[in-house]
């Protein structure tokens, strides 16, 4: 270290001495320290805690190359006044900070609560369409199930149908053939010349026979023995080739007619039992 410097609170030089107005200089720092926090405070600090106005900085402005006052510390009451306003700055900056902070969180969960929402709009939406069209799609299987058990049922009926119409046709023609019977027969009491039909419609039928020999029941021969010329009208045969004999075995209604080669049963039961088999074989034909 030079010999020319002592310690204390004068500096004496060999050269000539120089005295120092240490007013005006911190007057003039200060408005230098002043200036400097004022842009600092208008330039929004990007980091306010990593620049703020320290006592080496402090000392820095109040360092000039010149010697101080005797007595006078450098950079303490000037180091003490710039760390308060940087103090304030901070805290106003970080206050800044925090409401921007608390204000973009607000923002962040109204937006996260609004896309929430549109999810799950968008989901019920997606929901109700994807349940409508299961529903039409259910609707439709169900239906078409329907239409088939139904058209299984109408074929059932129809079988069922026809079986019972297979069933009733032979019943039927019975009961008609015995209600023709009980009719007819009871008409006969009163309308003997069915009889004289019946024989007359056989006669009519036969080509090429000479002689016919009729057997009746004793209750119709006196009726149709006065009705012998009504038994060949029409016929091309003689009334006296035909023969009425009266047969005790028989009933009324009934007669038969022999000739030299056969024998035709032309009575009311056998002409009815005639016409149910044909009503029968028509029935059969008709399956």
């Amino acid at each position: 270290m030079s010999s020319n410097f002592f310690k204390s609170s004068a500096v004496v030089q060999e050269r000539e001495v120089r005295i120092i107005n240490s007013n005006e200089i911190v007057a003039k720092k200060l408005e230098s320290i002043a200036h400097y926090v004022q842009e600092d405070t208008e330039g929004e600090l990007e980091n306010v805690f990593s620049e703020g106005i320290g006592a080496t900085e402090v000392a820095v402005l109040l360092d000039d190359g010149e010697e101080n006052a005797e007595g006078f510390t450098e950079g303490v009451v000037i180091a003490d006044k710039g760390s308060k306003a940087d103090m304030q700055i901070a805290s106003k900056t970080a206050s800044d900070i925090i409401q921007q902070a608390n204000d973009e969180a607000a923002q962040i969960l109204a937006n996260a609560h609004k896309e929430a929402l549109e999810i799950k709009n968008e989901a019920f939406q997606a929901g109700s369409e994807q349940g409508y069209a299961e529903g039409i799609k259910k609707g439709t299987d169900e239906l078409n199930q329907k239409s088939k058990e139904l058209e299984q049922m109408k074929k059932n009926l129809e079988t069922d149908y026809r079986n019972a119409v297979d069933e009733l046709e032979p019943k039927l023609v019975d009961v008609i053939t015995d209600v023709y019977e009980h009719v007819l027969g009871l008409s006969l009491e009163e309308h003997r010349e069915v009889v004289i039909h019946l024989v007359n419609s056989t006669l009519f039928q036969m080509d090429g026979v000479k002689k016919f020999l009729l057997h009746v029941s004793k209750d119709d021969y006196p009726y149709v023995s006065m009705q012998k010329k009504e038994l060949v009208t029409g016929t091309g045969i003689a009334v006296e080739n035909v023969e009425i004999v009266e047969d005790f075995s028989m009933k009324r209604g009934q007669c038969i007619i022999e000739t030299d080669g056969a024998i035709f049963d032309c009575g009311f039961q056998t002409q009815m039992e005639e016409l149910r088999k044909q009503l029968k074989l028509l029935s059969y034909e008709q399956k």
